[in-house]
């Protein structure tokens, strides 16, 4: 699981799975960079670099992002 901020979702997308053998998806996307503060919250579950692995708390988050994301919209 990758957690990161990009201008240019897209790209960054197409980026990443070039230098994967294994073909990724895209598990959701919000508008913001919480990048930092989600890197801090889930640091015990990093692998490396920006991946991290999938956890509970962390699809949890995601949902509750997308949820709030929902109701501002």
């Amino acid at each position: 699981m990758k957690i990161g901020f990009s201008k240019d979702l897209l790209k960054r997308i197409k980026k990443i799975q070039s230098n994967s053998p294994e073909k990724l998806n895209l598990i959701a996307y919000v508008k913001g960079n919480f990048e930092k503060e989600l890197h801090d919250q889930f640091d015990e579950y990093k692998i490396h670099g920006e991946w991290y692995k999938s956890a509970p708390e962390i699809l949890f988050t995601i949902i509750k992002l997308l949820m709030r994301e929902i109701h501002d919209n």
